[in-house]
């Protein structure tokens, strides 16, 4: 189709006066029907033309007119000199402009730069850099424009100075002057700029995605922008070559240099991650004129580039622009599906220019439909906190396409301060919900706001954090625009809010036109040296973050961050199980600040069987409080309160006290500064995992309190305290009847009212009655009596010991460092130990043979077929043994090819290793990352499929078929794989409850499963499905994997990685609910399935899964064993428990070193610990 000057137009002018809702296409249209010519590419700008101006100047009068005196010697004509502000909203020409100066000291270069026509700005070309560039044709309207400046009035003089030398060049008779194709840049002298484009610095920086620019940019994109900049034809050629791959090798380079940016390594134009692909188009649109590229070459470009935008428009997934957008609704989009539509938008804005078609009107279409609603619909929250600068960057975006019109406009005001809202001031990488933020955003979203509060972020990153070490270099050169400003903006949103809190509200998830709370937060200082306190009021569906409600992510103390992280709330467990349904958010019942106190209470509803209201209360810069009331809204069996707090990272001490509080102490850049936790909660202090009081990970630690049988309308207390300082020989938090004591560290008195409470310290007293509070007195009496409570506080009880049955010893063996995994065979036990395979005796423990390896073993297998021990290895090693430890062959696993386009977070480099071995009668299958291999006897491939994306942990035979049931981690949805003996996925979709979708386990939200087959009193076949994420689940199937019931075990952990450091040790794997079998405990006929959870319970469920009884553990689960009706459990701390048939728990045995692996071997137990012990018991 050849160019239509006229209908282009038409279809511009339609397009920038029509409403947010484009009417709709012509569903008789069909797409990809234009005709991708060589265009004209308007090189020729004109300025004089027969003695007269044909064009004008725009920007700094002195050097406008010393533009003119050459003008006039060389073309006997001046031009028109217009103010910098002429064409400031302009969407299309009149005639051709050389414009002087940058974006800050000329609003028609600020209109072009927000559209990205040009790139001037104070940091491009950079102090003492100036840039001559000829832009062609930039509206459609066939008009261009000539871009003279720097990023200092030094470097505008020295442009407008070249613009003269390319002016006397031209020839020409007098009276006529064209200019052809420029592009001259000097960049500042203080500039080093690498050669490959990879090692270059990107605005689009980020601490999470570091300098991949994710939003936007990929190899393609850079190439261009550096041709842009350099006119050096090797990006040209590097461009080209990365662009249409010839060979496997370039498209390996492609996902080398760029993982996931393209869903086709052959097609990186077309086929483009939406992600990844806005910029490659923007500088395409700057480049195409350029002569270094052939009009073949140019063609083929623009044909690809129309092939996306089809392509983009007509694809028929869930995330299609065209399903979603076709018709114009007023709600912000999904952040995936919105980049899709923007892209659509980019391409066609680019094509409509000279190819104008019904796919290019309908890009555009398209792109307002889903854009537009930004800046008029409510915001939809569903978006983890650390996501939401990512999130807010489409918005601003396209804001900046549409040049000048929604710079300061109130919905990216409002943007903008929800930045600033969520940002604790941490210097470098520490300001955590910022960590994918990336430079360019803060900056672009300051100057759409005008707002210098996030100028001021990007400010901090310059310097050093304590959490990392990570600095952005601010002043160096990076690619892409800026957006640096030359003045402090007017608005401030955090100088503007600070002393109260602030409320950010967004869309409801079935009412897009109605409000919400998502989040609050409150603010002392401007700056890092005060308090900051940060309160998410909802759970976003399991969106990579823990479930919680009415979570405290941040607290930060006079510029030290004590508590961060969503695992600071509390969770009551009514009959110590979590409902099926979930309560979606917390209600704000209170807030307010008064003098130095602020505060905010919250409640949640029908939360487990209880109501649970808190109120956090902080003095600034001295101590920080929490207060509970749980209320029973059924009767309850019994009940647990999980009070749970997390530290900042950086805190990487946290000890107990002896006397029930926790030291939390500062480890960085000598920082010995000390705080105090401490809770009302009567439970032993144990700090290793597993115990009552459960420290998780390296800083989240819980409060347990078993509260006993309650009935409806029965009420709970609890109290907490941080406070600076270290513990008092005392401790800090205690609790009566009527009120409770802490010492912060002063003796202060709390008690509850009606509507509120009252606070007393020795100095002051505050009363707060809803959001009001008032300040009094001090109260004497008060601080004394709260100074009794503490004093006569009791030590927790111990809790009693297990009653000990110790079985008798058979023998002992030492296997340093420590035995990892375990396997029994004959009347041998294999036992590996990092690189060390050593085969021992099962009568006596003497060591028969002893192999090394060149990978850490995480695996082992008998295949007795082949009478072959199996030991899979971190390095993909496989290798077969006879019994008699003779190496009979070795294998190394590969990745099947369709994991070779995978991003690398699904590839070996994050999955290494065998990760599952399964002989299967004369095949043998192993796992890896997304494939499934088949060997023969020999250690020969038979085949080799791929699964799905995240490494294969086990491989279960399915009862009754050939089958073989798949498991994979770190898998998005649970889902489980029948395979068939050919390797053929038979079926996928195992993995969802009865619920459909039990709180989303979306994207990385899954860990380690278990699958237990059993048959049930009608021998139908049956599967207990036991499995790690956000929500912790022992789901009942029938054989074709349907859920059949469910039980809730409360939130877990997002699966953030696969722990691969636990490898060749996989019982220390970091995970909720550590084991699980089916046992026939009371010897009926009937077997229960057993469930044990890192905080040390034990849970005994029937076949219906009703809850049969739940025993407290001394420490938390880390293996087990069944045999015979017996029941094993080993230990975190060393200790061996049995339990018994009469249902108590008895200890028959310990090691010193945490229970790694436990096996049932007819008459003995055998144990091995992480400090290389392996013991042998004898059951009786």
């Amino acid at each position: 189709m050849k160019t239509n000057m006229s209908l282009c137009l038409l279809w511009c002018v339609l397009l920038v006066a029509a409403p947010c809702a484009v009417s709709k296409a012509d569903p008789a249209s069909q797409f990809g029907k234009a005709e991708i010519i060589v265009k004209d590419r308007n090189l020729a700008t004109v300025l004089v033309r027969d003695g007269k101006p044909a064009a004008a100047i725009v920007g700094d009068a002195a050097l406008a007119t010393k533009l003119n005196e050459a003008l006039k010697r060389l073309a006997g004509s001046e031009l028109p000199v217009l103010p910098h502000s002429a064409y400031e909203n302009a969407e299309e020409l009149d005639r051709n402009l050389i414009l002087i100066g940058n974006r800050d000291r000329n609003r028609t270069v600020s209109n072009l730069y927000n559209r990205h026509f040009a790139l001037l700005d104070a940091r491009y070309p950079g102090k003492g850099g100036s840039e001559v560039r000829s832009l062609h044709n930039p509206f459609g309207d066939k008009f261009n424009v000539i871009l003279a400046g720097g990023s200092d009035a030094t470097g505008d003089a020295a442009a407008v100075d070249k613009l003269i030398g390319h002016l006397e060049k031209t020839g020409g008779k007098h009276g006529e002057l064209t200019l052809g194709f420029l592009s001259d840049v000097t960049l500042s002298p203080d500039y080093e700029v690498a050669r490959d484009v990879k090692d270059i610095p990107l605005w689009e920086e980020s601490a999470g995605y570091g300098n991949k620019g994710y939003f936007g940019w990929n190899s393609l994109a850079k190439n261009l922008a550096m041709l842009y900049i350099t006119n050096d034809p090797y990006y040209k050629d590097e461009f080209m070559r990365l662009a249409f791959p010839k060979d496997e090798a370039t498209k390996d380079e492609l996902f080398a240099r760029d993982d996931e940016s393209y869903h086709d390594h052959a097609e990186p134009i077309v086929k483009v991650y939406h992600y990844r692909g806005a910029f490659m188009l923007l500088y395409w649109d700057l480049v195409d004129e350029n002569p270094l590229f052939t009009d073949a070459e140019r063609q083929q470009v623009t044909q690809k580039i129309y092939d996306q935008l089809v392509y983009r428009l007509t694809r028929k997934d869930h995330h299609s622009p065209y399903r979603r957008y076709d018709e114009y609704k007023p709600v912000r989009p999904h952040r995936h599906y919105g980049w899709e539509a923007l892209l659509a938008y980019t391409a066609a804005r680019y094509l409509h220019k000279d190819y104008p078609s019904f796919d290019t009107a309908e890009g555009l279409r398209i792109g307002k439909n889903a854009m537009e609603p930004l800046y008029t619909a409510i915001i939809n929250g569903h978006i983890p906190l650390f996501w939401m600068g990512t999130s807010t960057e489409l918005q601003f975006y396209y804001a900046l396409l549409q040049g000048h019109r929604y710079v300061d406009h109130p919905a990216l005001r409002d943007y903008a301060r929800n930045l600033s809202l969520l940002s604790d001031l941490g210097p470098g990488n520490d300001d955590g919900n910022h960590s994918f933020t990336s430079l360019w955003t803060l900056l672009t979203g300051a100057y759409l706001a005008q707002d210098q509060a996030l100028v001021e972020i990007v400010q901090n990153k310059k310097n050093a954090g304590v959490f990392s070490t990570k600095v952005f270099d601010l002043d160096g050169f990076r690619l892409g625009q800026s957006f640096w400003p030359a003045a402090a903006y007017p608005h401030d949103s955090i100088r503007e809010n600070l002393g109260k809190w602030n409320f950010y509200r967004t869309a409801k998830p079935d009412s897009p036109q109605e409000t919400e709370l998502q989040y609050l937060s409150y603010r002392s200082t401007p700056d890092r040296s005060g308090d900051y306190l940060l309160v998410d009021t909802k759970y976003d569906h399991g969106i990579r973050e823990t479930q919680h409600n009415f979570a405290l992510v941040n607290a930060t103390l006079a510029g030290v961050t004590v508590l961060r992280g969503f695992e600071n709330t509390l969770t009551p467990f009514g009959d110590n199980l979590a409902d099926l349904e979930q309560p979606y958010g917390s209600d704000i019942i209170a807030s307010g600040s008064v003098g130095p106190y602020c505060w905010v209470t919250g409640f949640v509803k029908d939360f487990n069987g209880f109501d649970w209201q808190r109120t956090w209360l902080a003095k600034r810069g001295e101590y920080l409080l929490a207060t509970d009331t749980v209320t029973a809204v059924r009767d309850l069996g019994s009940a647990r309160l999980d009070n749970r707090f997390v530290s900042q990272s950086y805190i990487n001490s946290m000890t107990p006290a002896g006397n029930g509080d926790f030291r939390l102490q500062l480890n960085a850049s000598g920082d010995a500064r000390e705080y105090t936790l401490s809770t009302s909660i009567d439970a032993l202090a144990v700090l290793e995992a597993g115990g009552r009081v459960d420290r998780i990970g390296p800083n989240i630690l819980t409060w347990q309190q078993d509260t006993g049988a309650l009935k409806k309308g029965d009420v709970r207390r609890l109290v907490s305290v941080v406070r600076p300082g270290a513990p008092l020989e005392t401790r800090s938090a205690a609790l009566s009847a009527e009120a409770a004591a802490l010492a912060t560290p002063r003796p202060t008195l709390w008690n509850w009212t009606a509507d509120g409470f009252v606070l007393r310290e020795p100095d002051a007293t505050l009363t707060v009655t809803g959001n009001i509070g008032q300040l009094g007195d001090g109260d004497a009496a008060a601080t004394q009596q709260a100074a009794q409570l503490l004093a006569s506080r009791p030590a927790p009880a111990v809790t009693a010991p297990l009653a000990s049955v110790p079985l008798p010893v058979r023998w002992r063996q030492e296997v340093a460092p420590y035995a990892g995994v375990s396997c029994i065979f004959d009347d041998k036990a294999a036992i590996a130990s990092h690189k060390t395979l050593r085969v021992v005796n099962l009568a006596d423990g003497q060591i028969l043979w002893q192999r090394e390896v060149s990978g850490a073993i995480g695996r082992l297998a008998w295949w007795p077929q082949a009478g072959l021990l199996l030991t899979g290895c971190w390095d993909d090693k496989l290798h077969g043994w006879d019994a008699k430890g003779e190496a009979r062959w070795t294998f190394t696993s590969e990745m099947a090819p369709e994991m070779q386009r995978f991003p690398p977070y699904y590839q070996r480099a994050a999955a290494p290793g065998i990760r599952s071995i399964l002989p299967h009668g004369e095949m043998l299958y192993i796992g890896s990352a997304g494939t499934l291999e088949a060997l023969d006897r020999q250690g020969q491939l038979q085949k080799r499929v791929y699964v799905q994306f995240g490494p294969l942990e086990e491989l279960i035979p399915i009862p009754d078929s050939h089958d073989v049931l798949v498991r994979r981690l770190v898998s998005g949805d649970p889902v489980l794989h029948r395979v068939s003996p050919k390797l053929a996925v038979r079926q996928q979709g195992w993995g969802h409850g009865l619920r459909d979708y039990l709180g989303s386990f979306g994207y990385n939200q899954v860990m380690h499963q278990f699958v237990l087959f059993f048959r049930n009193g009608q021998n139908e076949l049956r599967v207990a499905n036991v499995f790690n994420g956000v929500q912790n689940r022992l789901v009942l199937r029938d054989a074709d994997g349907k859920a059949l019931n469910e039980v809730n075990f409360g939130a877990g952990k997002t699966a953030a990685s696969v722990t691969n450091s636990c490898y060749d040790r996989p019982a220390m794997l970091d995970t909720t609910m550590r084991n699980a079998a089916i046992v026939d405990l009371d010897q009926d006929g009937t077997p229960e399935i057993a469930v044990a959870t890192a905080n040390g319970k034990l849970y005994v469920f029937d076949q219906q899964l009703k809850l049969l009884r739940m025993l407290t553990l001394p420490s938390g689960p880390r293996t087990l064993a069944v045999g015979d009706g017996e029941f094993f459990l080993g230990l975190h701390d060393g200790a061996i428990v049995r339990l018994a048939a009469q249902g108590d728990l008895q200890l028959v045995g310990r090691l010193s070193g945490a229970v790694l692996t436990l096996d049932w071997v007819g008459g003995q137990l055998l144990a091995g610990s992480a400090k290389g012990e392996l013991l042998a018991l004898a059951l009786e």
